[in-house]
């Protein structure tokens, strides 16, 4: 009985089969299966940065647009104001930061949305690629249209109807 209690306790827990072993550090492959943990880990550096009153400045450059200008329509009254953003060099940091909130995005919807669906729809490898694909570009188009959608609502509610206005409140010609 003792002989039995041990085997038992001696049994590892987890999966039983082969260990799965680590790519070595710094290659090719472990850039590949660990590209959303290291890019959120970029991310949180820079948001961390804005903690703190000596970093902030730096940190700000990542996060928000750098060249604003904001035009007043007074009619006597304090009437609405609107923020316009223009481009400039600093900007190159801000899209850099956002295009690695994007990667992690997508690495967490690929890994708790669509493979999970994959898994059970129990498809093929190239229906796999197939809808692992179409999965991102779905994903990519809605998030563009809801995008879309909100920055036509924010033009056409601060901006007045006259053309001339409407000219100068959305930056062209």
């Amino acid at each position: 009985l003792v002989s039995r209690i041990t085997v038992v306790l001696a049994m590892p827990l987890g999966r039983s089969g082969k260990k799965k072993s680590q790519a070595p550090f710094f290659s090719q492959q472990f850039f590949i299966e660990n590209h959303a943990d290291i890019v959120s880990c970029v991310c949180m550096v820079a948001c961390v940065g804005m903690m703190f009153q000596v970093t902030h400045p730096i940190a700000s450059m990542f996060v928000t647009a750098q060249y604003n200008t904001t035009l007043n329509e007074t009619d006597g009254d304090e009437g609405p104001s609107a923020t316009l953003y223009f481009l400039g060099p600093k900007d190159v940091f801000a899209v850099l930061f956002y295009s690695l909130i994007w990667i992690t995005v997508h690495a967490l919807l690929h890994e708790y949305i669509w493979e999970k669906w994959c898994r059970r729809l129990h498809l093929s490898k190239t229906k796999t690629t197939q809808f692992y694909d179409n999965g991102q570009l779905a994903s990519f188009y809605l998030i563009s249209t809801i995008a879309g959608i909100s920055i036509l609502q924010q033009v056409i509610t601060l901006c007045p109807s006259s053309a001339d206005t409407v000219q100068s409140c959305t930056g062209f010609c």
